[in-house]
């Protein structure tokens, strides 16, 4: 397209402005950790809305004229297929389809994407982190689930317990956190990457059950780092919490629960590597006026798990507008074109 790339995020979340007296949100990202999972996907700009009562009250053609094409002056705006946006939601992307035909810029549709043939939904994603199913939360993110903060003072039992943690900040009260229990980790310290398993509860045992917690435990590391930033990356659930008799109890528990740690993150950075080993796979799909075809299947082709898929229409001169429509709709999918139906892709 030729143009720099822009992402639009609200701050704080919509729901929390528009029905503050809800105690049912929660967030899967803080915008902290939203700022720091896109800059890993090479955005151009992020653009982060203090989101209000009055911005709240935008009809969907005001948020589009006003607020899109005044502020940003978009060639091409891409929004998911259940995108709402407007006061009361009134705009879909249908709406904002029309619009774009008139006001001269492209709509690209993210449609649903599957795994496993099921919608992802941040619904489902929720529910995956309440149950501990942390494997599955992951799955639907496309990465591990963060928790992001800085290291605080805490009360150091961890360290009279021979395992010394640091205890993560979580600053928006309504993070959505795993229950409580220990999981397995990856934690990031100035731009390295440690293995590390993660507490997350009361402290039942040394501190009868109070003040909810997050900390981690950082293998083979040794330094005082108070106030500055841990990037956790939840990669498993190993137990749930529990009281126990005695320290030495809980002493021998820890240690089990490290050993399980830290056979989890060995099969997972081994995973890693053989993602990415595994060769680059092409899926061409030969066309010829099968628009209404590529409508139908496109959606399920790219919601393959595959992590290195490149998907190719090669189009033998189709009349049917059916390439337009693949590089307009689907701009990730290379496009060849053909002067003339050759019946093959040569």
């Amino acid at each position: 397209m030729g143009g720099e790339s822009i992402v639009i995020t609200f701050h704080p979340h919509p729901r929390l402005v528009v029905d503050p007296g809800s105690e049912h949100i929660r967030l899967l990202t803080t915008i902290e950790e939203k700022i720091h999972l896109l800059r890993q996907y090479g955005i151009d700009h992020l653009v982060v809305v203090p989101f209000t009562l009055e911005f709240a009250q935008m009809s969907a053609d005001e948020y589009i004229e006003s607020f899109l094409i005044g502020r940003f002056h978009p060639h091409t705006v891409v929004i998911g297929y259940d995108h709402r946006f407007g006061h009361n939601r009134q705009g879909d992307i249908n709406f904002m389809k029309w619009y774009g035909r008139k006001a001269g810029f492209r709509v690209v549709e993210i449609p649903p994407q599957l795994v496993d043939e099921v919608a992802v939904s941040s619904t489902r994603i929720r529910e995956a982190i309440r149950t501990g199913d942390i494997r599955t939360a992951n799955k639907l993110l496309g990465h591990y689930f963060p928790i992001i903060g800085p290291v605080v003072h805490g009360k150091k039992m961890g360290r009279e317990l021979g395992f010394p943690t640091a205890n993560v900040e979580v600053r928006e009260k309504e993070k959505l956190l795993p229950p409580d229990g220990i999981y397995a980790a990856f934690v990031t310290y100035k731009n390295k990457r440690h293995k590390a398993a993660l507490y997350i509860g009361r402290r039942p045992t040394v501190d009868g059950g109070r003040a909810r917690a997050v900390e981690v435990h950082i293998f083979d590391f040794n330094k005082e780092i108070y106030h500055d930033r841990l990037i956790v990356e939840v990669v498993d659930f190993i137990r749930p919490d529990q009281r126990f008799e005695s320290a030495d109890a809980l002493r021998q528990q820890i240690q089990r629960d490290l050993d399980i740690a830290k056979n989890i993150l060995d099969a997972a950075e081994e995973e890693e590597k053989t993602t990415r080993r595994r060769p680059t796979v092409a899926i061409v799909l030969l066309n010829y006026n099968t628009r209404h075809l590529l409508r139908q299947y496109l959606p399920h082709v790219l919601a393959t798990d595959y992590p290195n898929l490149k998907v190719v229409v090669a189009d033998n001169g189709s009349t049917d507008g059916s390439a337009d429509f693949v590089a307009q709709e689907y701009p990730e999918i290379q496009v060849i074109r053909l002067s003339a139906n050759k019946g093959y892709a040569g």
